[in-house]
């Protein structure tokens, strides 16, 4: 009986183990390497909803889309969209790669306004849920073009380290360094997912999309669940790209995870009008690099460095040629010959979200002081608009800039977020207390009460569409408008502010979760233990 007893515990653990290593071969697919991420051309999980969770942040106080994140839900769809595109890498489908890319954006806007239409006070709650999610999927691929067509370069230039090393590295180390431990519900439109996909020509089944959607919620975006085994990664990678873990949270870095959210909120704000259904063609380009206090440095130009390059950013995919037959550098009015490049890995089908020039010939800007770019009208915006307004830009030259931008504070990890939220209270960072009821009411979002100004103790009643409890929040205003709190009372309980957390509307993940890293690896080391026990006869 005992023998019998031992043969099961035997079996059981070797069950046990087998059914571990099935489970991390899938987070090896979104982290360590497998095959399905190595196709990928994207930063890390995690980092998207850092990205996509400030630049919510950057959005103008009083504006329709500010207001429209005043609800948590459309804060968690936009989250758990901003993920959404790698789940497709995580159960191997191609929708993945597609779903990265402009034309998903557009064949998922005019399969919604099949079925809800582009009247927004017509849109019911899910429709209003789909439109974040909507959202949050075009963040994930704006932020991989920024990041792989302008960081990763860096990073190639800097450290000489590739793809393979810098997305998985820097998903680590944005964790353990606490800038980010977010969970969105695993709450999702699957059915107008697929409905959009199949419109754009790619098959994938609602059970397909449940579960590589499940796939990133449960191994990739638990991973603040496991400091020890985080920090076994950050020790492993972080070495072998110094650079980078320096100046990844570097605002003034182009492509980096701090340079790109204001970039991303302006992108937030033409879906938002294209799913409303207005124009953009007046106001495609949103931002341009190097901007003022910023110089082009003249030996970059010469030394043909990252750093030489000119960025025109759009706010939705724009026909590359198009801006090449439009787009103009000038010297003292003169016309200078240029190069140029548009997104790195093609996948847009010949449409681009960003657009970099740089003078062919670096003594034509030797002794200058600036230069200029225009961008005639006549660039074909996806959808079949074509951009109506001239653009003039100047650009200042230097010849002894830094060679490398000093750190950026305000990023540097120490600082609190712009807002924090949990499960039950109100998101008062995302309302400006003065005019919160022209935001709002005009809407029909909800109601809002106000009873004191910033600085001061204030009471936030949620009346209309909202679950949470009215809650008492100790707030304080930085220089910039941005909001943070000292303590929230919950249900009489007190929480304290997470200083080293970076973003906006900030979510901590409770509970007490399993760590499938921590137990594979104590499991492996029990095996290697039994491997190295001398065997002993019967």
């Amino acid at each position: 009986m005992k023998k019998n007893n031992l043969i099961k515990v035997a079996f059981l653990k070797r069950l046990c183990f087998i059914g571990l290593l099935l489970i991390l071969s899938q987070v090896n697919s979104l982290y360590l390497g497998g095959d399905a991420i190595k196709n990928a051309q994207a930063c890390g999980v995690n980092s998207h909803l850092w990205i996509t969770d400030s630049a919510i942040c950057q959005l103008p106080f009083g504006s329709r889309l500010r207001a429209f994140y005043s609800f948590q839900r459309h804060v968690d769809m936009t989250r758990l969209g901003s993920a959404f595109p790698d789940s497709g890498y995580a159960i191997d489908h191609e929708y993945g790669e597609f779903a990265h890319w402009p034309p998903f954006i557009q064949a998922y806007i005019d399969d919604f306004h099949e079925r809800y239409g582009s009247q927004e006070m017509a849109w019911d709650q899910e429709a209003l849920a789909e439109v974040a999610f909507i959202m949050g999927v075009a963040a994930h691929g704006y932020e991989d073009e920024l990041f792989d067509s302008q960081f990763l370069r860096w990073v190639e230039q800097e450290d000489q380290a590739n793809q393979d090393i810098i997305d998985p590295a820097l998903d680590f180390l944005l964790i353990y360094e606490g800038h980010t431990e977010l969970l969105p519900p695993l709450d999702f439109p699957a059915q107008g997912v697929s409905s959009a996909l199949q419109r754009a020509g790619v098959e994938v089944s609602v059970e397909e999309l449940e579960t590589g959607v499940a796939r990133v919620h449960q191994f990739a975006l638990r991973l603040s669940q496991s400091p020890s085994t985080l920090r076994a990664l950050v020790e492993r990678d972080a070495p072998l790209i110094p650079w980078a873990t320096e100046y990844y949270l570097n605002h003034r870095i182009s492509g980096s995870l701090a340079h790109e959210p204001q970039r991303v909120a302006a992108m937030l704000e033409g879906v938002y009008q294209r799913l409303s259904g207005q124009s953009i063609a007046d106001e495609v380009i949103s931002h341009i690099d190097p901007a003022s206090p910023m110089q082009l440095r003249l030996s970059a130009v010469a030394s043909g460095s990252q750093a030489q390059w000119i960025t025109l950013y759009f706010k939705t995919g724009v026909m590359a040629e198009s801006i090449v037959n439009n787009i103009q550098l000038l010297v003292n009015g003169e016309s200078i010959p240029f190069n140029y490049r548009a997104t790195r890995w093609g996948g847009g089908q010949g449409y681009t979200r960003l657009f970099e020039v740089s003078p062919a010939d670096p003594a034509s800007v030797v002794n200058q002081e600036s230069l200029q770019v225009i961008v005639e009208p006549g660039l074909e915006i996806l959808g079949g608009e074509v951009s109506s307004n001239r653009y003039e830009f100047e650009i200042e030259l230097c010849s002894n800039c830094e060679s490398v931008p000093e750190q950026d504070l305000r990023h540097g990890g120490q600082q609190q977020g712009c807002f924090v939220s949990n499960a039950n209270f109100a998101d008062l960072g995302m309302m400006n207390t003065t005019d919160q009821d022209d935001m709002v009411t005009d809407l029909g979002f909800s109601d809002y009460e106000v009873t004191a100004d910033l600085g001061m103790t204030v009471d936030l009643s949620m009346t209309q569409n909202r679950e949470q409890d009215s809650s008492i929040l100790n707030t304080n205003q930085d220089d910039q408008g941005m909001l943070y709190y000292d303590t929230v009372l919950i249900d009489g309980h007190e929480s304290h502010s997470q200083t080293n957390n970076q973003g906006c509307l900030q979510r901590s993940v409770t509970g007490n979760l399993n760590t499938v890293f921590s137990l594979f690896l104590l499991m492996i080391l029990y095996r290697s233990r039994q491997k190295t026990k001398p065997k002993t006869k019967q």
